[in-house]
């Protein structure tokens, strides 16, 4: 039996090319950054909004294993992620 998820995640490429520090991996490459907040468990907490680079949201949405085969084919990008839309309610 899976866990109830709300739909409250938020997955969104915010811009292309920023030298912003990631909120995990406290690295300031130039880059892509993402808008990410995990899904929502507990109805009293809301988790933050946090600000990651390219290497970090692929960990994070594919996991440690799949993340590297994700990004080599751009798998977010292709979902058509772009600046300030919502997260698509399907992702495939």
């Amino acid at each position: 039996m899976s866990p109830q998820l709300s739909s409250d995640r938020i997955l969104r490429l915010v811009t292309h090319h920023t030298n912003k520090e990631c909120a995990m991996c406290d690295t300031t490459k130039l880059g892509p950054r993402w808008e990410y907040r995990h899904y929502k468990y507990v109805p009293s907490h809301s988790p933050e909004i946090l600000l990651l680079c390219r290497k970090c949201i692929y960990k994070e949405v594919y996991g440690t294993k799949n993340a590297s085969k994700a990004d080599r084919q751009r798998l977010l990008h292709r979902l058509n992620y772009d600046y300030g839309n919502n997260t698509p309610k399907v992702e495939k």
